[in-house]
């Protein structure tokens, strides 16, 4: 792989990262009320694949680099986390 690939997947996995910690600030400070139910249902879910998509691209191509794996297996236990989290509210309130 090229330093270049390398490079630039260091950065995606920092942006998606970053993408997570943002979505995890809208929905802990209560503003996720101000999209749609579709909207906020896709944000979410979206939010929660490409961690999941991403952070395993990372472990795989970026795994000679402690730092960027570490962080690729926090955005795959993220992204799950999120993804559960959403599945779990969509119990709640179908009851």
């Amino acid at each position: 792989m090229s330093k270049w690939t390398m490079k630039s997947f260091s950065i995606l996995v920092i942006f998606t990262l970053l993408n997570l910690l943002n979505f995890s600030y809208i929905y802990l400070s209560d503003q996720l009320y101000k999209f749609s139910d579709l909207w906020g249902d896709v944000y979410w879910i979206a939010t929660g694949l490409i961690g999941i998509i991403i952070g395993i691209i990372g472990v795989i191509s970026l795994g000679s680099r402690m730092l960027f794996s570490i962080i690729s297996i926090l955005e795959i236990l993220w992204g799950f986390g999120l993804l559960a989290l959403l599945f779990l509210a969509l119990g709640i309130t179908s009851m």
